[in-house]
């Protein structure tokens, strides 16, 4: 996974502080022009931090693309809430709350494209 910028706070997540990860196929499709659908196996993470310069996180939110049909809700995608260590998955959801928020995102997969400003 590739470190990637966002200006993006998550309103859900109670926390300012973050950093956004995806993998190459995320990248790949976000850099795109012009920007469609993201390929399948495409997975953002997002380290939820305490604080600014915390060392570790204290929960981690991702989305992986699924294949064609798996979701059609989300447009294929599943969204996971895991513990700081990413040792446990504590949530996971093809509907609920995370569809919910990035269903605002439709037209651009459900991805919040303020990442890079």
């Amino acid at each position: 996974m590739e470190k990637i910028t966002t200006g993006n706070s998550d309103i859900h997540d109670q926390s300012p502080y973050g950093r956004v990860y995806a993998n190459d196929l995320a990248l790949k499709d976000m850099a795109a022009k012009p920007r469609l659908g993201f390929t399948v196996g495409a997975a953002i993470v997002r380290e939820r931090l305490s604080e600014a310069d915390s060392p570790k996180p204290n929960l981690i939110a991702a989305m992986v693309k699924g294949k064609k049909g798996s979701n059609p809700k989300a447009n294929d995608w599943e969204f996971l809430i895991l513990d700081g260590s990413a040792t446990r998955i504590l949530h996971r959801e093809k509907r609920g709350v995370c569809v919910e928020c990035h269903s605002s995102q439709r037209s651009g997969d459900f991805v919040f494209r303020d990442y890079g400003k």
